[in-house]
């Protein structure tokens, strides 16, 4: 199930004077060269997380170091993420965990359903030891992501 999104009020007020991405540092990798953003729990960027999460993308035809951008926030850390999807062009994003409040986002979207907010598409999904330990979130997991690269 996919929802069209309007952007009106649903970046925080204060995107528009965020400051450019800066300081983020390590916690921003990747070549990003096919407009895809992974945001992930700090928590959850473990070398066995990583394996199922290449594993993952490798099933959609994506590899993870170049093909996207990979965010790693903080148990407690918040950005204003529209500045991230501006500045990299990102066309896709995958959140890991991290609720919508914590990305600066003032609406509220179920894990496992596609939104579009203008020409980005963006999945909320649960945190990586939790899909890989419940098989149905892992089913819930791919078949998302089989409608968000399903040829057009």
């Amino acid at each position: 199930m996919e929802n069209n999104i309007s952007n009106t009020g649903v970046f925080g007020i204060d995107i528009v004077q965020s400051p450019e991405i800066e300081g983020l540092g390590d916690k921003f990798t990747g070549e990003g060269r096919s407009g895809h953003l992974i945001i992930l729990k700090n928590n959850n960027h473990t070398n066995n997380n990583l394996e199922f999460l290449k594993k993952v993308f490798q099933a959609v035809n994506l590899n993870l170091s170049s093909d996207c951008f990979l965010l790693d926030l903080g148990e407690s850390d918040s950005i204003m993420v529209g500045p991230v999807l501006r500045k990299n062009k990102i066309q896709t994003m995958i959140s890991f965990g991290v609720d919508t409040a914590n990305l600066g986002l003032q609406i509220h979207l179920q894990r496992y359903q596609i939104a579009h907010l203008e020409s980005q598409k963006l999945l909320l999904a649960d945190d990586l030891d939790s899909i890989q330990k419940n098989e149905t979130l892992k089913r819930n997991l791919w078949n998302a992501l089989k409608e968000l690269y399903k040829p057009a």
